[in-house]
């Protein structure tokens, strides 16, 4: 087993198999890696996983799956407390595991069934203000510019904005590391504008000063650097940009399919996610507008839409 995840680029001794261990929560992991589930993830969704599931079997990779319970499980997302994110994320590949242990017929139930998740905020949309403030500090023709507009004007994930290359025909093309969804994404003028301030010396547009793509990891590190120093506030992340330019189209009047066109999303219901706050606003509007015209044409039978002369005098 050694030797066959090693080949798999997978070398980590702590899911090698132990002398005498049956049923072990590191051999359902695996079993997990084994199986169509994991094998049809994307390669991004993969880290993911395996970063979880490397610190589940920290916690308790020699015990056997049949001696947990929703006591054990409960403690170690409790633990995790001052990680309430990466607790959820805990609490679902748990249940992915358990869920495998269930098919496998190694235990009855899924001792996960009732734990509770952290409430977490969502990821934070840029507001109009803190875009402004992001470009005052960093002016146009610098890299950070660059990479702020690229990302806003996309809407593309920090993983797909580091693998850019340069525009084709006024369109960049993007095959999305999470989806695989290939899309054909127009240049807009404000990004067409940046774009022709540098230098196009490398393939890909955010190359490093060694010529180097970026990975999506370092973009994230060296984008919220930038993002501090314009003095914006911890919630201001990258990926709150691409929420911005879904909430930008939706504020343009663009339909859900339309803004799926951009960002790659699936689903109708992830698009929602990103735009709800901007379409919020925007049928408030619609309505408030249709109440007003509703209330000046709903005027007491026999009278007309304008006050006499006499309600004008005795009511100021």
């Amino acid at each position: 087993m050694a030797v066959y995840w090693r080949e798999r680029g997978d070398d980590d001794k702590r899911l090698a198999p132990r002398q005498g261990s049956t049923r072990t929560v590191a051999r359902l992991i695996q079993e997990y890696f084994r199986s169509p589930d994991f094998l049809d993830l994307e390669p991004s969704t993969k880290r993911t996983y395996r970063s979880s599931l490397n610190e589940l079997v920290d916690l308790v990779g020699e015990d056997p799956v049949a001696d947990l319970r929703f006591r054990h499980v409960n403690k170690i997302i409790g633990d995790m407390a001052n990680r309430p994110a990466a607790a959820n994320k805990m609490l679902k590949r748990m249940r992915t595991l358990f869920g495998l242990a269930v098919r496998l017929e190694w235990i009855d139930r899924d001792p996960s069934a009732g734990v509770r998740q952290f409430k977490t905020g969502e990821i934070h949309t840029w507001t109009d203000d803190e875009i402004q403030q992001f470009r005052d500090r960093w002016k146009p023709g610098t890299r950070q510019r660059l990479a702020f507009t690229l990302q806003l004007c996309t809407g593309q994930r920090n993983s797909d904005v580091v693998a850019m290359q340069w525009p084709r025909d006024g369109r960049i093309q993007v095959t999305q590391e999470k989806t695989g969804a290939r899309l054909w994404l127009p240049v807009p003028q404000e990004l067409e504008d940046e774009l022709d301030r540098h230098e196009r010396k490398h393939l890909v547009i955010l190359a490093t000063e060694y010529g180097k793509p970026r990975s999506a990891a370092g973009y994230g590190n060296w984008m919220r650097e930038a993002i501090r120093s314009a003095n914006l506030p911890a919630r201001c992340s990258p990926h709150g940009l691409r929420k911005a330019a879904a909430a930008h189209l939706a504020d343009a009047g663009c339909s859900a399919h339309e803004i799926m066109a951009i960002t790659g999303h699936r689903t109708l219901g992830e698009v929602e996610r990103y735009t709800r706050a901007a379409q919020q606003e925007i049928l408030a509007r619609s309505a408030q507008a249709k109440r007003t015209k509703n209330v000046r044409l709903a005027t007491p039978r026999g009278q007309t839409g304008n006050p006499s002369k006499s309600e004008t005098k005795s009511n100021p």
